[in-house]
């Protein structure tokens, strides 16, 4: 009993970090489109 639960803690903890990671991959494309979109607006100028 005491492996399974060890096990579902080990479980948990990488579903978390699997979002975790999600979010920040999600964050950094938004950032890098938000800065690429910006330099284009400066080329226009």
């Amino acid at each position: 009993m005491e492996e399974k639960h060890e096990f579902e803690a080990a479980d948990a903890r990488e579903v978390e970090n699997a979002k975790r990671k999600d979010e920040r991959l999600a964050k950094q494309a938004e950032f890098s489109k938000s800065s690429h979109e910006s330099r284009e607006k400066l080329d226009e100028k």
